[in-house]
């Protein structure tokens, strides 16, 4: 945390930490800038932490990654509330893509993951959220293929019929969001932190007004450039619009 806090314990931005856990989302109190009271809090509450269980089999799987899309869900309700944008550095390996599950197979399964897909991009979108994912252990392997397996899904979903369960990644719906995604650095953490949150100190809000439309959740892509070879521009990368 050194490159964003100074020698005093300051953090330069007001930050909030969240546990994710067997009861759901858990704030350890407001966001404060006080990098010391909030390090305290952390050791204070690491002992009395709920693990997420890891049942056996697939089924197991499907009630983690429930949990994780409610969790994420909940925690955009609650940031919409609150003005301004927000950063959330999402640290876990992410939940499972159900790929080799029966969870992903039936018209009715796709309707669920369609109609989640849409709320949780209006919903991080409406709270002006950006989502960042850090594997914090280098879980899978820097070059392990099925870690990056999330890259087949990034192209957005139009359609009802497209949806399928790996559209709700969490690698997914951070680089949607307009973060980033990150596995593994030699400076371990603290340089992963130190990394997305330089994301804070410059940037630019667009708006627009949007056609009208007269289709639910009609799918729009979004792209920007700029005339600088050299920068790369992290922005949302789509929205669903209603009539």
């Amino acid at each position: 945390m050194a490159s964003f806090c100074g020698s005093s314990g300051r953090l330069s931005y007001p930050v909030s930490i969240l546990f994710f856990n067997g009861n759901g989302i858990e704030r350890l109190g407001p966001a404060s800038q006080d990098g010391n009271a909030l390090a305290t809090a952390l050791d204070k509450a690491s002992s009395n932490l709920l693990p997420v269980r890891r049942s056996e089999g697939g089924w197991g799987d499907v009630e983690r990654w429930q949990r994780s899309l409610t969790a994420l869900g909940t925690l955009a309700s609650d940031e919409a509330k609150q003005p301004g944008r927000k950063m959330v550095l999402w640290i876990s390996p992410g939940w499972p893509l159900l790929i080799t599950t029966e969870a992903r197979s039936s018209g009715k399964i796709r309707d669920t993951v369609f109609s989640e897909i849409v709320a949780l991009s209006t919903g991080l979108r409406r709270a002006r959220i950006t989502l960042y994912s850090i594997d914090p252990i280098n879980a899978m392997g820097s070059s392990t293929m099925r870690w990056f397996r999330y890259r087949d899904y990034l192209k957005g979903v139009t359609k009802v019929k497209d949806a399928d369960t790996g559209d709700l990644a969490l690698q997914v719906l951070s680089e949607q969001s307009g973060g980033r995604v990150l596995n593994y650095s030699q400076q371990y953490l603290s340089g992963e932190l130190a990394s997305c949150m330089a994301d804070a100190g410059a940037y630019y809000l667009v708006s627009f007004d949007a056609a009208p439309t007269e289709q639910t959740d009609e799918y729009h892509s979004l792209k920007i450039t700029v005339d600088r070879p050299d920068l790369t521009v992290h922005t949302r990368a789509s929205y669903y619009d209603h009539p």
